[in-house]
């Protein structure tokens, strides 16, 4: 048994209904992109049918996201997808202005013109499902375009620090994204950020991506 999963580049992956890596990504895309809600129940007897895989390699996949943050686990009830109160994704939003912001000179130092052309791409794809799809799609293209923007900057272990926080920051793409008006006014300012990054106006580019972090 096989599903075809979303990933964090806007394609589709063949994940295996199996144990190991493949259910921890298929299972993690799945909480990241909206698939399953915030506070959703994750039953281990559904998700061993869902998955077409062992009771033993789900609990294995779901100790694994708990130490990510991104499931809790209630003593007497199980699992469940993380719910991200106002008090900590506030704290959230600064570490991520942090980490970001931090990251931009070593993008602008690393920019070719291709690099600017395929965030252009990601970033039209983002319009475009803004547009057509549904929120699933829009997770997974916002995902692509931020996470080639950060990986440009050519570190690794910070590449990595923000897709976490973002993954636990936005996961249920809360907040503006409950509107199509707020769903557009993102985009814009991709393509406001890619213009600043263009330019190499390292001042603006810094402001554009704090607030496009704090509207979320």
């Amino acid at each position: 048994m096989s599903k075809a999963r979303i990933r964090a580049d806007g394609a589709e992956q063949e994940m295996e209904g199996q144990g190991g890596d493949a259910l921890l990504t298929s299972l993690r895309h799945d909480i990241v992109f909206g698939a399953v809600a915030p506070g959703q129940w994750l039953r281990q007897s559904e998700l061993e049918r869902r998955y077409g895989t062992s009771r033993a390699a789900i609990r294995r996949a779901l100790a694994e996201l708990e130490s990510q943050g991104l499931v809790e686990h209630r003593l007497n009830y199980g699992y469940r997808v993380a719910v991200v109160d106002a008090a900590e994704r506030a704290q959230l939003c600064q570490v991520r202005v942090i980490l970001e912001t931090g990251a931009l000179p070593m993008i602008l130092e690393r920019l070719s013109a291709d690099d600017l052309v395929g965030l252009r791409g990601l970033a039209s794809a983002f319009e475009q499902a803004v547009e057509h799809e549904g929120r699933p799609q829009q997770v997974a293209c916002n995902f692509a375009f931020h996470r080639r923007f950060y990986e440009l900057s050519g570190n690794g272990p910070l590449e990595a620090l923000i897709r976490h926080q973002r993954e636990r920051a936005d996961q249920g793409s809360t907040g503006r994204w409950q509107t199509v008006s707020g769903l557009r006014g993102a985009s814009e300012e991709h393509f406001a950020i890619l213009d600043a990054l263009e330019a190499r106006d390292l001042e603006r580019l810094t402001e554009l991506v704090r607030v496009h972090i704090e509207r979320f």
